[in-house]
C-alpha cells in the first residue's frame, strides 16, 4: 500500500510541535510491504541517516533504527513497534513540516501537482578529471548529471564532500548548472561552515533552500566550482582534492521528498604556480541529442549539424591548430557519397573545411588559428551536407591522445600561450549521440503518463488505470501511418516485483479523423500533428511494485505498416509506476 498523501490530507500518529501539523507518512501497526518499508527509510534519512531507500530491512537499516531510536529515548531494539511508529510520524515534522518548534522553523511539502516524479543522479561529463587550478583561481571541481522521471522534480538540497578541510583551500563553493545558472554560493572561513564527517578526510558543505527543478527529457548537470585562496600555506608544491556531490535530497509534485544518493567523485590539484597548458575535451551540451535527423528525398539538405565537442585549455590560453574527427555509422552509401562540404565553426564562426579520408573515415580540419581562451570551454561544431534520400545512422568521434601516453597522433592539436606542447593526458575518446537520417521523420512532444483510480475487485485492489499521450509531428514530404492498435503503436516494457499484465484499450485522436485513417492505421499527413490519447490497464499481485514504460512509438510510410521505423528517444515521461 502507498502511505505517500497528498499534503494538506495528510495524518499525524504523535503531533510534537505547537500548531496544527502533520506527517507526510503515516505507517500501520505492522510494517510489511516494501513500500512501507521503504518509508521508514525515507523518515530514517530525514534524521540523519543515509540509506538507500531499496525497502530492503537489512542490518543498515535496522542499525539506522536503532540509533533514531536512542535519539527518541525509546528502546534500541530495532524493531518498529507502537512508539517508535509514533516517533518516526513526528519526526517528519523537523524536516517535512512548516511550524513552530522547539528547535525552530521547519517547512512542509506542498502538492503543487500530480506527477510521482523521481530523480536519480549519474556520471557527468562537465567536469574533467586531473584539472590544476593555481592559488586565487576559480574552476568547476565536481559534477553529477540528473534525470528526472515521471514529472518534474525539485531539488532542495544539495551536499557536497571532500577529502579535505576545505576551508584551508576554497574561500568559497558555488553550485550551479550546466546554462551557468547559480543556485547558491557558501563563503567558507572555519569548521563551522562545513560538517566534519571523518576526522581529517570527510568533510561536507552543504547547500539548503534550493528551489531547482529538473524536468524530464532536460538531463541537466549540476557542477560545484571552487575558489582557491590566494594566500595559503596549506598548498606546498601541489595539493590532491577529491570532491563530489553526494546526497540530493528533492521533492515532487505531490510533496513526496526523496534523499538522492552519487558515489562519484572527482580529483583536482591545487598548485601554487601554473605550468604548461592541460588540455580536455568533452561533448559539448550544444551537440545534437539521439534521434531523427529528417532528410530530403529529392535533393541535398545542407548545413546539418552531425555533432559538436568542446575543448578547454588549462594554466595557460592556446591556438587551435589541427582537429580530427571520426565519421561512424550505417549509412545506405558509402561515407564520402553521403556527406560532404565539412566545416568546422568555433565560437559560432567558420574558420575551416575539412577533409575525408574514405579509407579511414576521418575529417581533418588542418592550418587553424582559432584561439582558445584560458581556463574556458569553447565549443567546436561539425557541419556537412547530406546526400539526397540517405538513410542510416551518423555520429562523430574524437581521440585527444598523444604520443606521451598512447603513442598515437592527437585528434586535437593545439599549441599554447609559451609555445609549447599542452598535456593531453587526461582525455580519452570521445563519442556524440546518434543521429538517424530518414525521409520520414516524425517528432514527438506533450509525453505524458498518469496513474489513475484504482482497478478495485472483491474489495482489494487488483490493478490501476494510468493515460499515455503525445503529439506527433510528420516532418517529412509524405505521409506516414500509425497502428489503430494501442499495443502494436507503442511498446510498452514492465520492470517491478511481482506477476504483472498491461493491457491497453480504444485511442482517442485529435484531430478525430483525417483523410487516409482507415480502421486499422491512423494518418499523420505530410506537415500536419496529431494527438493521441489512450487509457492502459496495470494489474499485479498484492505487495508487487510494477512500472510500466512506454520504450518505442511505431510509425511507417505504408498503410500496412511494413516496414516500420521505431521512435525510442523523448519518452521518459512515458512512465508509470504502480505499488499494490
Amino acid at each position: 500500500m502507498n502511505k505517500k498523501l497528498f499534503a494538506g490530507a495528510f495524518a499525524l500518529a504523535a503531533v510534537l510541535v505547537a500548531g496544527s501539523v502533520s506527517a507526510a507518512y503515516t505507517f500501520p501497526n505492522k510494517i510489511d510491504t516494501k513500500q512501507e518499508k521503504k518509508d521508514v527509510q525515507s523518515v530514517l534519512n530525514m534524521n540523519g541517516a543515509s540509506l538507500t531507500v531499496d525497502g530492503v530491512f537489512g542490518a543498515k537499516t535496522t542499525a539506522a533504527v536503532k540509533a533514531f531510536q536512542t535519539s527518541k529515548k525509546l528502546t534500541a531494539d530495532g524493531l518498529i513497534g507502537p512508539m517508535t511508529r509514533a516517533a518516526l510520524e513526528a519526526a517528519q515534522v523537523a524536516g517535512s513540516t512548516t511550524g513552530s518548534t522547539s528547535t525552530g522553523t521547519v517547512t512542509t511539502p506542498v502538492a503543487t501537482g500530480t506527477t510521482d516524479g523521481s530523480l536519480t543522479a549519474s556520471t557527468s561529463s562537465y567536469v574533467s578529471s586531473g584539472i590544476t587550478i593555481k592559488k586565487g583561481e576559480t574552476k568547476d571541481i565536481a559534477a553529477v548529471r540528473l534525470q528526472a522521471t515521471a514529472g518534474p522534480v525539485k531539488v532542495t538540497r544539495a551536499d557536497v564532500n571532500f577529502n579535505v578541510r576545505p576551508w584551508l583551500f576554497f574561500g568559497s563553493v558555488s553550485l550551479h548548472d550546466s546554462t551557468g545558472k547559480v543556485l547558491a554560493t557558501k563563503t567558507l572561513s572555519s569548521i563551522n561552515d562545513t560538517t566534519e564527517v571523518t576526522v581529517g578526510t570527510s568533510y561536507n558543505v552543504r547547500f539548503e533552500g534550493l528551489s531547482y527543478t529538473v524536468t524530464p527529457g532536460t538531463n541537466p548537470d549540476l557542477a560545484v566550482s571552487a575558489s582557491v585562496l590566494s594566500a595559503t600555506d596549506k598548498i606546498v608544491g601541489t595539493q590532491a582534492v577529491v570532491a563530489g556531490i553526494t546526497s540530493i535530497r528533492t521533492i515532487n509534485e505531490i510533496g513526496y521528498a526523496d534523499t538522492v544518493t552519487y558515489a562519484g567523485t572527482n580529483s583536482v590539484s591545487l598548485a601554487s604556480t601554473g605550468s604548461v597548458a592541460a588540455l580536455y575535451t568533452r561533448i559539448s551540451p550544444i551537440s545534437p541529442a539521439e534521434g531523427q535527423q529528417v532528410v530530403s528525398a529529392t535533393q541535398a539538405t545542407n548545413d546539418v549539424v552531425l555533432g559538436a565537442f568542446s575543448v578547454k585549455s588549462t594554466n595557460n590560453s592556446s591556438t587551435l591548430n589541427t582537429v580530427k574527427i571520426g565519421v561512424t555509422g550505417t549509412l545506405s552509401v558509402a561515407t564520402e557519397s553521403a556527406l560532404s562540404n565539412f566545416r568546422l565553426y568555433v565560437n559560432g564562426a567558420n574558420i575551416g573545411g575539412g577533409t575525408l579520408n574514405a579509407t579511414t573515415k576521418v575529417v581533418t580540419f588542418s592550418n587553424l588559428t582559432a584561439p582558445l581562451a584560458q581556463d574556458a570551454w569553447t565549443d567546436m561544431v561539425v557541419k556537412a551536407d547530406i546526400a539526397q534520400n540517405i538513410t542510416g545512422t551518423v555520429a562523430l568521434s574524437m581521440n585527444a591522445y598523444t604520443a606521451q601516453n598512447s603513442g598515437l597522433a592527437a585528434d586535437v592539436v593545439v599549441t599554447d600561450a609559451n609555445y609549447g606542447t599542452p598535456d593531453y593526458s587526461n582525455n580519452g575518446a570521445r563519442a556524440t549521440n546518434t543521429l538517424t537520417l530518414t525521409v520520414n521523420s516524425i517528432a514527438i512532444s506533450n509525453a505524458v503518463a498518469t496513474l489513475g483510480s484504482s482497478i478495485v475487485q472483491n474489495n482489494y485492489t487488483v490493478g490501476y488505470n494510468a493515460t499515455y499521450g503525445f503529439t506527433l509531428a510528420n516532418n517529412s514530404n509524405n505521409d506516414l501511418y500509425v497502428s489503430a492498435t494501442p499495443s502494436t503503436f507503442v511498446t510498452f516494457t514492465k520492470t517491478g516485483t511481482g506477476t504483472s499484465s498491461v493491457s491497453a484499450v480504444n485511442t482517442t485522436v485529435t484531430p478525430s479523423t483525417v483523410n487516409g485513417d482507415t480502421v486499422s492505421v491512423y494518418a499523420i499527413a505530410a506537415g500536419t500533428s496529431r494527438t493521441f490519447s489512450f487509457p492502459v490497464a496495470i494489474y499485479g499481485t498484492t505487495g508487487s511494485n510494477v512500472n510500466v514504460k512506454a520504450t518505442a512509438v511505431n510509425y511507417s510510410a505504408a498503410t500496412n505498416l511494413s516496414p516500420s521505423t521505431a521512435i525510442t528517444t523523448g519518452l521518459s515521461s512515458l512512465s508509470v509506476t504502480a505499488n499494490f
